[in-house]
Parts: structure tokens; sequence; C-alpha cells
């Protein structure tokens, strides 16, 4: 949200450049805003480029394969185009407010907060409660004072048959009669495809392995695996802490995970053999010291840990179900 305002802190620096008391004005804004989130800002700018970096330069059209205009489009259908138009149809005043929306658009398009990009572009709802104001001025715009008054006067009128209207005021009016169906198409088309979509977030065998993990295992035991499971039911459903989670949840409060992340990748170099007792003993120390006591072994996990390294620490399938192990681990 801070992004906004400090877009329409941009937009009118041609006017507190002129006036002294408006600058005064935004300064009293912007200052204490800084100051509030310089720290965070320094900490995300810091980390840039790392792997757990908590603020990534990265476009988020990247991953589709299109250009940016190609994939909002299909996104959102006109809904971004038009957004942009709307520059065009605002008063001086308006088109400086609405700029902060749109620098917003922009920022969060090639600066990525989260891990996943489904997470990070929720952060774009600031922007289309703007376009979302502005989108009907551009229709209303495209049709045009005539087609307006034209639309008053059958609205209001007695008489069934219909006032005339000129043919440029007829195409301007089907053009925005057009923009308006395609936007409820674009809507409908998202809305219909997701509403075929079945989903179950925990299912019985979910809830038996809570149950188990509940009554079986201590509450401080922490649990090794689950990378990047936001929503495992082992996460959300027992309480369990885990070695490494969901780097979304650190994220946002600049926790560093570099540290833990690469003690997470030596479990999958087998450190536990002879020739790399080096690695051996500082993955043992991390894992007494963090707790570890149980490893979830799902398919994804088992292609690259070697769980034979474990040798005789391992105590595997204390609980499976289905493609999912939890092993009891032992120092």
């Amino acid at each position: 949200l801070f992004l906004i305002p400090f877009g329409m802190f941009l937009a009118e620096t041609d006017v507190w450049l002129m006036d002294s008391a408006v600058f005064f004005q935004w300064v009293g804004y912007v200052v204490p805003v800084f100051g509030i989130g310089f720290p965070q800002a320094v900490v995300c700018l810091a980390r840039h480029g790392q792997n757990f970096a908590s603020a990534t330069l990265h476009r988020v059209w990247t991953g589709s394969g299109l250009w940016p205009f190609s994939f909002w489009l299909l996104a959102l259908g006109p809904t971004v185009p038009l957004s942009f138009l709307g520059i065009l149809c605002l008063s001086n005043w308006q088109r400086r407010a609405y700029f902060g929306f749109l620098f917003h658009f922009l920022v969060v398009n090639v600066l990525q907060t989260q891990p996943w990009v489904g997470d990070h572009i929720r952060l774009l709802l600031p922007w289309m409660i703007g376009a979302s104001g502005v989108i009907p001025l551009v229709i209303s715009r495209l049709a045009g004072a005539t087609a307006r008054r034209w639309i008053s006067s059958v609205l209001t009128r007695d008489s069934v048959k219909l006032p005339h209207l000129p043919s440029q005021a007829r195409t301007r009016l089907g053009l925005a009669v057009l923009v308006s169906v395609l936007l409820v198409i674009s809507g409908l088309v998202s809305t219909f495809g997701r509403g075929r979509e079945v989903e179950t977030l925990y299912d019985r065998s979910a809830e038996d392995m809570v149950n188990w993990v509940k009554s079986n295992t201590d509450e401080n035991a922490v649990f090794f695996g689950l990378d990047e499971h936001g929503n495992h039911p082992i996460t959300v459903l027992t309480g369990r802490p885990l070695f490494l989670g969901y780097h979304g949840w650190a994220y946002r409060y600049a926790y560093n995970l570099q540290d833990r992340q690469t003690l997470f990748e030596m479990f999958f170099r087998c450190p536990f053999v002879p020739e790399t007792t080096s690695e051996t003993e500082i993955v043992e120390k991390a894992v007494k010291e963090g707790r570890v006591r149980y490893l979830v072994l799902e398919k994804k996990l088992l292609k690259r840990l070697n769980v034979t390294c474990f040798g005789d620490k391992l105590t595997r399938n204390i609980y499976r179900e289905n493609d999912l192990e939890i092993a009891l681990l032992s120092w």
C-alpha cells in the first residue's frame, strides 16, 4: 500500500517543485513512512540475488513464455489495457491520483516478494481496486456524450418509440457495449473454469495421519522434509514445528533462510559416511539443536534422499499412508 501514495507523490513532481506548501504536505507523509519502512527495505534489498532474498527482481510473466501484454490479456482480458487507457479519460487531479495505482501495478510486475508467483500476484489487489473505478469511466468516454444522453432519454421516456441516434454515436455506443461484454465474458470464463475443479484440502487419510501424529509424537518434536508444503496437514493441523517450512512464511519477515537451507541440502549429499565426517558433524549438531525427530518421506523426497546413509539412526515406516511415510530419527 505504500507504493500507491508514493506513485502519487511522483506524479505530482511538477506541482510540489513549484509550490512549497504542497511539497511540505508530501514531506509530512513521506518522511514518517520512509522511517517506518526503511529497515525492512534495507534487509530486502541487501539480500537481492541470494537464494532466499526477501525481494527479487523477477518479471511475473517470465514463466508463461508470453510477452507482458499477451500474458495480462489472457489472464484478465481487457482489464489491464482499459486501466491504462483510463489515464486519457481522467481529469488532471484524478490522473495524478490514479498514477499511484499504475505505479503499484508496474512495481509488483517486476519485484517479486514471495517465492511463488501465485502468492505474490495477490499484491495486485490494490491496483484492481483503482482499476475497477477507472474502467467504467473509460467505457463511458468511449460511448461518448451523445450516446450517454440517448441512453438517458431512453430510460426516462414514456413512449415506446426510441429517439434517433446518429450513426457515429451508434458506432461508439456499439464499441462501448462490446468492451463491456468482453469484460463480462473474461470474468465468466475464469469463474466457470474454476467452478469445474473439485478441490479437497484434506481427505480422510490426512485426518488419520494428523490424529496419529498428535497421539504419538511430542508437541515440540521437529519434522524434517516438508520444505515447500505450506498447507500440509502436519504443518497446519498438528502444530508441530518444521526444520524448514514454507519459504513464504519467512519472506515477509525478512528472515534469512540461507543457513537453514544449506543444512537441509546436506541431508541429500549423504553425509553419514566416513569420508564426509565434517559434514556429518555439522548436520548432526544442527539436527540435535533443532530437535529434529521425524522425517516425512514422500516420493519427491525419496528421489533425492538416499535413506541408507542414515544407517541405524533411522527407523522407517513408524507410520505409512499411501505415498507418505514418517520415519523416526535417533542420534
